[in-house]
């Protein structure tokens, strides 16, 4: 039977934030729609975590190769959807209970293809920043902005019509960038219903995120949210204005570099949320290591020199910094 909202969460080996992101989307006060779980070749127990809780619309599926990214889990969800109005939710995000009805309601009263909600992007626990999408300039969607997944519902017709989502290693753009870019260049007119329903826990701003797997933030937020939304959200929005006050607020915007290679973006998530392949690195041998180009997860600020010094970084505002040497070696070792 076709429902009106088919929700995507894409997921790999994360059971405990999964059980979280589930949770989130079961309690929308919208109940028309069907969840899609699909896993990018799990090996955990997360198809036991979504079937745990015995509601039909909760379908799980699981790719049989992995392709370390959000498109391949998307594309399925987009071909297994019924539902003409399509929303994703990252396995370690969170929605308001309002989020899907304030998205179908602005779809249906703007007949936009492509509609977002008011989004917060958490970074590193303690570093007090905050990232803000969902609020276009005179109410225009721009092409320099940018909004996550997660804050997305879609028309299922605009996924047939401006294509899948890349694989990451054959576009320059994070994927989430490429899908959106696409959108808006084939004529697709994009809404923001101007209310935060979203919160984003990057999991690429937390180093080895998949190896710790801590979900506090996220408990947090579920039960915050279950005790008292709109207190919640008011809280939220002050959170906000002291990261503008100091100086902590980052505006998200697009990304538009033509000088990187083919997934570059994506080899340095990986990184960061500790998923890279080690072999990919040689074995050690004595040598410094320059501070250059390192993908920092908010841990360090850019690089600087002056006279009579190497190249330096200060660290912050992560207050736990971390540079990840490129070397395997066999143990464990003293540096």
């Amino acid at each position: 039977m076709a429902v009106t909202v088919s929700v995507i969460i894409p997921t790999y080996n994360w059971s405990e934030a999964l059980r979280i992101s589930i949770s989130s989307v079961l309690e929308q006060t919208y109940r028309d729609f069907e969840l899609l779980v699909i896993g990018d070749c799990c090996t955990d127990n997360s198809g036991e975590v979504a079937t745990s809780f015995g509601d039909p619309r909760v379908k799980w599926h699981n790719l049989p190769i992995r392709g370390k990214s959000q498109s391949g889990p998307n594309n399925l969800g987009n071909e297994l959807a019924t539902g003409s109005l399509v929303a994703y939710l990252g396995h370690d995000d969170v929605w308001h209970p309002e989020h899907l009805q304030s998205l179908v309601d602005k779809v249906q009263m703007t007949g936009a293809e492509l509609a977002c909600a008011v989004t917060i992007m958490y970074g590193p626990p303690g570093s007090g920043f905050r990232g803000l999408s969902g609020i276009f300039v005179e109410e225009c969607y721009r092409p320099e902005d940018f909004f996550p997944p997660s804050s997305m519902m879609h028309s299922r017709s605009l996924w047939s019509r401006i294509g899948p989502w890349q694989p990451p290693n054959q576009i320059v753009d994070p994927v989430d960038c490429d899908f959106l870019k696409r959108a808006d260049n084939s004529g697709a007119r994009i809404v923001s219903t101007d209310q935060l329903t979203a919160f984003k826990f990057n999991s690429a701003c937390r180093r080895n995120s998949y190896l710790r797997r801590d979900t506090s933030e996220q408990k947090q937020m579920l039960s915050r949210l279950r005790s008292n939304p709109a207190k919640c959200v008011a809280d939220e929005w002050a959170g906000l204005v002291r990261a503008a006050r100091e100086k902590r607020l980052i505006e998200t915007l697009m990304l538009y570099d033509s000088n990187v290679t083919l997934g570059h973006y994506h080899r340095a998530n990986l990184r960061n949320r500790g998923l890279e392949d080690s072999e990919l690195f040689p074995l050690l041998e004595a040598k410094r290591f320059p501070v250059t180009d390192q993908a920092s997860a908010m841990e360090w600020h850019a690089v600087e020199s002056c006279d009579g010094w190497d190249s330096f970084r200060w660290s912050g505002p992560s207050p736990i910094s971390v540079l990840v040497l490129p070397v395997t070696v066999p143990r464990r070792f003293r540096l």
